[in-house]
């Protein structure tokens, strides 16, 4: 006699009374109107599922059939992923057939990554040539994920799709190719789902990958294109000044302000870029603003300076004053330490410092009239030049105060 599948007896939902003994109970029972009649039947599939195959035929169908039938039935509800599990419970090819739709069109993370589990049991290079567009798509990062860990170690396949399966895979211990080596696939992955590990990678690959990312610029997205400029102006400012002056005279707006802020990092910024500079001074972002305040070098900064609501902007101003006027701003810079706002001061305080000792004197010589705030950001002054004399100068003065 065929053993029956019976539910596990500590299941709440399972009716004490329910005991399939034969294709047709077991049939009935998975397609019961009352939700826990059919999800005890699913849980004995899940439970036997050999049993429940060998309960062979009924009306021409297996109990496979029947459970792919319902679970294109409920597909979108709560009860759908009690349909997935039961299947799960099977090694057949329809499962796997409908396992890799699934895997091509489902967007919850924990059940791809449970698809994909069911489906390491398969030859990986059978699945590529299905799985490959679900690899490559750029809609949904948990299936590229998903396929990529099922994929991953095969053979086969082409440079992008090698490529994705090793950056998102990859323990280290097998280098990614160089981007001199794959340029297309590289370009590719910078414009889809995991562009933040595909800059990482490249990062990483050093001053060589830099180089040879710079004659790809026209093939760049304003923000890779920002991006890139950033990386060059901290690596390589001669290489930056000339990806800044394509920015600056062809890029769109976007990417001229990330221009103008990468050239305001540089140690020296290029005089050529204080006449692009000029239509970014009445830009609505105030970090675009700064930068353009630093790339200029023909701006009445102190009047600028009075027109100006941000204070970082301001901040900027008085820099290049000292850095223009040079000691001709001593008297303006010095009449800043006595703003109200500290960062005003702080600023004041910055530019006198790089104009050397004879600005930081011209300060002291405002300690004896000068308040607390004015007295303070003297004292940082002369901390920071550690000279002795300077020190004696500004006692005196407070002193004299």
């Amino acid at each position: 006699m065929t053993p029956p599948v019976t539910a596990h007896e500590q299941t709440e939902t399972v009716p004490p009374q329910l005991c399939l003994r034969t294709a047709r109970a077991l049939f009935e029972a998975l397609t019961a109107a009352a939700a826990p009649t059919r999800l005890s039947a699913l849980q004995a599939v899940r439970l036997s599922p050999a049993t429940a195959l060998s309960f062979g035929l009924y009306e021409r169908r297996d109990v496979i059939d029947v459970l792919l039938e319902r679970a294109q039935r409920w597909r979108g509800t709560m009860e759908w992923v009690s349909w997935i599990g039961a299947l799960a419970a099977f090694r057949d090819v329809r499962v796997v057939r409908l396992f890799v739709s699934l895997v091509s069109t489902e967007d919850h993370g924990g059940l791809l990554f449970a698809l994909a589990e069911y489906l390491r049991n398969e030859p990986a290079e059978a699945l590529r040539p299905c799985l490959a567009p679900a690899l490559m798509q750029n809609e949904c990062a948990s299936r590229a994920r998903a396929v990529a860990h099922l994929l991953a170690g095969s053979c086969g396949g082409c440079a992008g799709e090698r490529l994705r399966i090793q950056l998102l895979e990859s323990s280290g211990e097998v280098p990614l190719p160089p981007f001199s080596e794959q340029p297309a696939a590289w370009l590719a992955e910078l414009d889809g789902l995991f562009q933040w590990e595909a800059r990482a990678a490249l990062r990483a690959q050093g001053p060589a990958t830099l180089a040879a990312l710079a004659p790809h610029w026209e093939e760049f997205s304003t923000n890779n294109g920002a991006w890139l400029l950033e990386w060059a102006a901290n690596d390589d400012p001669a290489l930056a000044a000339d990806l800044m002056r394509k920015a600056l005279s062809t890029g769109p707006r976007q990417l001229a302000a990330a221009a103008l802020t990468a050239a305001s990092k540089l140690p020296e910024t290029p005089g050529y870029l204080s006449g692009f500079a000029v239509p970014f001074l009445s830009d609505r972002n105030e970090l675009v603003r700064r930068a353009a305040v630093l790339c200029c070098c023909d701006l009445d900064f102190g009047a600028f300076f009075e027109t100006e609501s941000s204070v970082l902007v301001k901040q900027a101003c008085l820099a290049k004053l000292a850095r223009i006027r040079g000691v001709a701003a001593i008297p303006e810079l010095s009449g800043h330490l006595r703003s109200a706002d500290w960062r005003i001061r702080a600023a004041a305080a910055d530019a006198l410092l790089f104009l050397g000792h004879a600005a930081v004197r011209a300060a002291i010589e405002l300690v004896p009239v000068a308040g607390e705030p004015v007295r303070t950001a003297v004292a940082r002054m002369v901390a920071s030049c550690a000279d002795e004399d300077l020190l004696e100068a500004y006692l005196r003065a407070c002193g004299a105060g």
